[in-house]
């Protein structure tokens, strides 16, 4: 097999699947790179066995070929041959040859046939939406994942198709969840897990335009998200999501509307003092505003904010700062509504379908 390739082209694709590739697996070829050509488009593949992402891309007309490379040296080689816009590339058995200008490397290559490509199962259930508003959901949320908790189901996002996609995630103390703008009227809903780690992964393949077209694979335990040129399987969580909607409270007992960054910049502030893990008291009166005060040691740091409305209760309640601050982080906004009950904070934004919930501790 012989080839002459756009140097940057095969760079590109290599960068879109080597987040799949697992470099310290006992299986070497899971650190391999799968190339099928049919003698016009070329399919790179890699799979970790969590998850396997697949991009094509046109080439000039060559001999078909199929040949399972190594990421890591294959990236770091075509990055190296920055000079050089076409690069040769020929195997002859388990050798294969890269060539740029007067510079050539050979490496060694497993046999494609044991590369673990994914089920490719028929698509079931099957919804399109934009990427940038996939893209935001994922990000509003994933700061409330779970990591490592022995609920497995809950170290990922809950994808809940139904009449729109809502996106989920909970450790137990926190849950952030967002409903998406597109209408995709599934009527018999459902739920579909991804790891955190196949988050991640999804995440950098989501574009500012075009749609993505997220499917369940039937017979398996299995979503693929379509994004063109790149195709992206996920081997889901199993396990019961939790009903998200039972967590939020109907009724709460003290309202304010705070500024976003001043509330952000004083929780920060505290941090400063305030061990990893520990609380900080939230004072809230009509008239006293909204006072932090956290403590450490014998120290003390408090912090007084203003809030634009008052409606309820006085309340004192301890959160954990770090929470506050991952779910204020993840919205835009100016103004930010917090919601108390006795045992909760729950954070909106006006005109975004978004829920934050936070549960309060003991100082």
């Amino acid at each position: 097999m012989k080839l002459v390739i756009d140097r940057k082209k095969l760079l590109d694709a290599v960068q879109t699947v080597i987040g799949a590739t697992d470099h310290k697996s006992v299986l070497p070829v899971l650190s391999h790179i799968l190339f099928r050509s049919d003698g016009e488009t070329i399919r790179v593949t890699a799979n970790n066995l969590e998850i396997q992402v697949q991009h094509s891309f046109a080439s000039d007309p060559h001999e078909p070929f199929e040949a399972l490379w190594p990421a890591k040296r294959l990236h770091d080689i075509l990055r190296s041959l920055s000079d050089h816009s076409l690069v040769g590339i020929s195997q002859k058995d388990k050798d294969f040859h890269i060539a740029a200008g007067r510079s050539r490397f050979k490496l060694a290559c497993l046999e494609p046939r044991d590369f673990p490509l994914s089920d490719s199962g028929s698509e079931g259930i099957s919804v399109e939406i934009p990427q940038d508003e996939f893209g935001y959901q994922l990000r509003l949320v994933e700061h409330a994942m779970a990591v490592k908790d022995v609920r497995h189901y809950l170290n990922g996002i809950c994808l809940h198709l139904g009449a729109h996609l809502t996106a989920v995630a909970t450790n137990g103390h926190r849950l952030a969840a967002i409903e998406g703008q597109t209408v995709i009227g599934i009527d018999e809903p459902r739920n579909l897990i991804v790891p955190a780690k196949s988050v991640l992964e999804l995440k950098r393949h989501v574009g500012a335009s075009g749609t993505v077209t997220l499917s369940a694979i039937k017979g398996s335990n299995g979503m693929r998200a379509d994004f063109g040129d790149t195709v992206v399987d996920v081997r889901l969580l199993e396990g019961l999501y939790p009903d998200w909607r039972r967590i939020v409270p109907k009724e709460y007992s003290t309202e304010i509307d705070v500024d976003r960054s001043k509330l952000i910049d004083a929780l920060k502030r505290t941090t400063i003092l305030v061990d990893e893990g520990d609380g900080v008291s939230l004072d809230i009166s009509e008239f006293g505003g909204l006072v932090i005060i956290g403590e450490s040691s014998g120290e003390e740091v408090r912090e007084e904010i203003e809030i634009a409305r008052f409606s309820g209760d006085p309340l004192t309640k301890g959160f954990s700062p770090r929470y506050l601050i991952d779910a204020l982080e993840a919205l835009d906004g100016e103004i930010v509504t917090l919601l108390f009950t006795i045992d909760i904070v729950s954070i909106l934004q006006e005109g975004l379908l978004a829920t934050f919930v936070i549960m309060g501790r003991r100082l």
